[in-house]
């Protein structure tokens, strides 16, 4: 299963690299690093946000709010159900993380690693999201850029709602700002840095 979910994400970022190149890609600017603390107002969202931007796995570990999904013993398609593993029958509800690496899937508590995204990273912007495709779904966006210039993946993103951690997406060669263009974040909470 996980060497699956593995393989799935190579072809995914794989998949992504080309639309990464295109030129609309490549005009839009980079994260710029910020020297001093920028808040949301909400205490348990700007937590969470301290916590990737100090490499604090187990904060970020905490702070995760799985969601209850029923398996499947055949998935079809990108972002399908969770797969059933041994002994659970069709339909078991298991608890799962929706994350995404140009497309949806989800993650059992067991399976998600979070070491790409904690500690390599600054904050950009947070966003109210503003539409409901959005995946992962959830009530805000906080996107941080790599500081990493040969990261293939300088944009993620923590899908949250009022306090915790309710979706990620690690990206899909994007800079923040295409992120942002791409997931149409309009709704400004915490703006990126001048």
């Amino acid at each position: 299963m996980l060497a699956a979910t593995l393989f799935g994400g190579a072809l995914i970022a794989a998949s992504c690299a080309s639309t990464a190149e295109s030129p609309e890609h490549t005009a839009l600017p980079a994260a710029t690093p910020t020297s001093a603390p920028r808040s949301t107002g909400i205490p348990a969202l700007d937590a969470i946000i301290a916590a990737a931007e100090r490499g604090d796995t187990a904060a970020l570990q905490a702070a995760i709010q799985y969601t209850p999904t029923a398996c499947v013993t055949t998935q079809q398609g990108i972002g399908a159900p969770p797969l059933c593993r041994a002994g659970e029958a069709e339909g078991t509800m298991v608890e799962v993380i929706p994350l995404a690496q140009c497309e949806g899937f989800f993650t059992r508590a067991d399976e998600l690693r979070l070491d790409a995204l904690a500690g390599a990273a600054s904050l950009y912007g947070v966003y109210r999201a503003s539409a409901a495709e959005q995946f992962p779904p959830g009530k805000y966006w906080a996107i941080f850029g790599r500081s990493d210039a040969n990261n293939p993946s300088p944009a993620s993103a923590i899908v949250m709602n009022d306090d915790h951690i309710v979706g990620i997406h690690f990206g899909c060669a994007m800079k923040p700002a295409q992120m942002v263009e791409f997931e149409r974040l309009t709704d400004v909470v915490v703006a990126p840095a001048p």
